[in-house]
This record gives C-alpha cells, sequence and structure tokens, in this order.
C-alpha cells in the first residue's frame, strides 16, 4: 500500500494532508488542465481537433473509425482535466482496441454548472452519429457517462454499444454515510472536495437529478456496463450501490473491484492493477 501510495502522490502531484487544510481553488487545479494532447502523447496518432456549436473534441486516428470509436469523457470532479493522465490513458485504450478515438473537452464548472458540460457531449455525439462506438468514463466522466445514455434514451437517440465506468462518480450529493469509511485510505480524493465541486456542478439545479447523479435515474436503460473500483476508493460504497442497482434492473453488468487502490489507479498505466484493469477492458470490449 505504501508503494501505491507514493506513486498517487507522485504521479498526480496531489498531498492529501495540504488539501484538507486548504480551500478548494477552481482555478489552481484548472491550470492544470491539458486541452490539447501534450506532445509525447500527439506523437502516437493523428489528432484533429474539432469544434460544434461550441463543443470541442479530438479525434484520434479518426481513419480508423469503421473499426469501432471510443469516445472518452475524463474526470477532474466537473471542475477540472483534462490532465496528462487521461490522454494517455485515452491514446493507449484507441492503440489497444485499433479503434479511432473521441476525446471530449466539456465544458466545465463552476463557470458552466450543469447541464452545459452533459450539452457538449450530447452535441457532439448528435452531431457525428457515430454508428459503432463505445463510451468510456472515469470519475465525473463516468457520471456522465451515464447521465449521457439517460438523455440520449429520452432523445431517442442510438446509445454506445457498451460503456466503462471507471471510479465512477454517480451521486454528487455525497450524503451516503459509508462514503466516510474511506476518507482516511483514499490518497486521492478529498470529502469536503467532493461537496464543493458537486455544489459548483449542480448550480442551481437539484443534485438529485438523475443527470447530475445517476444513481437516482432508471438504469434499466444501460448498454452492457462495465464497472471498475477500487477498494481503498472515497467512492467505493456508492459504486457497489450502483452496481447492486443495475444488478436489480437486470442489465447486462460486470463488475471489478481491485484490492488496495486508490481513486481513479486505472490511469496511472505503470501500476500492475491499471495494466490489469485495462487488459480487463479491452476483453469486455471485445468479448461480451
Amino acid at each position: 500500500m505504501s508503494f501505491l501510495n507514493s506513486i498517487a502522490q507522485i504521479y498526480l502531484k496531489r498531498d492529501k494532508r495540504q488539501s484538507e487544510k486548504s480551500e478548494l481553488s477552481f482555478e489552481e487545479k484548472q491550470s492544470g488542465n491539458f486541452p490539447e494532447p501534450p506532445a509525447k502523447i500527439a506523437k502516437r496518432g493523428v489528432f484533429e481537433k474539432i469544434e460544434i456549436d461550441g463543443a470541442k473534441a479530438f479525434w484520434f486516428n479518426k481513419s480508423k473509425q469503421n473499426k469501432g470509436v471510443l469516445v472518452f469523457l475524463h474526470g477532474g470532479s466537473y471542475i477540472s482535466g483534462p490532465y496528462k493522465v487521461h490522454w494517455e490513458y485515452f491514446t493507449d485504450m484507441c492503440l489497444r482496441m485499433g479503434m479511432a478515438g473521441i476525446l471530449i473537452d466539456y465544458a466545465l464548472a463552476p463557470q458552466n454548472p450543469f447541464p452545459n458540460g452533459l450539452n457538449d457531449v450530447l452535441t457532439i455525439l448528435q452531431t457525428l452519429k457515430l454508428p459503432n462506438y463505445f463510451l468510456l468514463g472515469d470519475s465525473a466522466g463516468g457520471g456522465l457517462t451515464v447521465a449521457t445514455c439517460y438523455k440520449l434514451k429520452r432523445l431517442g437517440e442510438d446509445l454506445p454499444k457498451k460503456i466503462i465506468l471507471m471510479s465512477g462518480w454517480f451521486d454528487v450529493t455525497g450524503k451516503n454515510p459509508a462514503i466516510k469509511l474511506n476518507v482516511e485510505s483514499d490518497v486521492m480524493l478529498i470529502y469536503k472536495n467532493i461537496e464543493i465541486c458537486g455544489k459548483w456542478y449542480a448550480g442551481d439545479e437539484n443534485p438529485k437529478n438523475p443527470l447530475i447523479s445517476p444513481i437516482y435515474g432508471d438504469v434499466s436503460i444501460l448498454p452492457p456496463t462495465l464497472i471498475q473500483i477500487g477498494t481503498n476508493d472515497l467512492l467505493l460504497w456508492d459504486n457497489r450501490k450502483f452496481y447492486l442497482k443495475c444488478l436489480d434492473a437486470g442489465i447486462n453488468v460486470h463488475y471489478e473491484e481491485y484490492e488496495n487502490t486508490f481513486h481513479d489507479f486505472m490511469l496511472v498505466g505503470i501500476l500492475k492493477e491499471a495494466k490489469k484493469a485495462r487488459n480487463s477492458q479491452v476483453e469486455f470490449l471485445r468479448n461480451f
């Protein structure tokens, strides 16, 4: 566990003790964003920037879209991202699958609260009308992935073939009392920051709106779903609750817990647990 903690703090440049003593600054968080692929990652394939009615995204290896498209919604508590690790994960998965990819750089709170980010995702998907695509999201991007499915269903649009939810944030209220069981074990997420970011994202809307907190929605409409979570993750208990809801709804859902791993460990590609999780994602996308 000490090795995982060290890697987490070095790789994502977080210090939990300092964070707990200071107010969260979205300006500071957003200063670490990479709205365009970092130089090393840009060499891994062909990137093309697109903008549709103000919604921004990047194609990766667009020429391979006939083999399928991985659409990635990054995390960052709805207030920041994408980070370098998001670009690395995104390109790695596209190359593993031999598919094209689209990373959507959706609008962020608090400057652009709900539904701005969701609307950006819908604008991209409804305009491109991808015939064969998969939707992947980590953390806030996981919640946004489910919300996107809810909204697409309401609009009568085609849903993605499958979805992958990594350390998904399914309830921005943070009111599940079990969350506090992992306050000390998760080296990535800070509980009070969850509360703040949830309020920023919801804005003037009810945070229990299923399009904001998808745990309150009708999961029966979801396509085949893979949920991955670490046992030290602050969001573990909400993920377990979401999984049980999917089971009760009778959808095709696959659930994986990784022992002693922190929030969003799947993005830290040098970890053996992350490699195992990504291998499982590839198997899920290809075979189920």
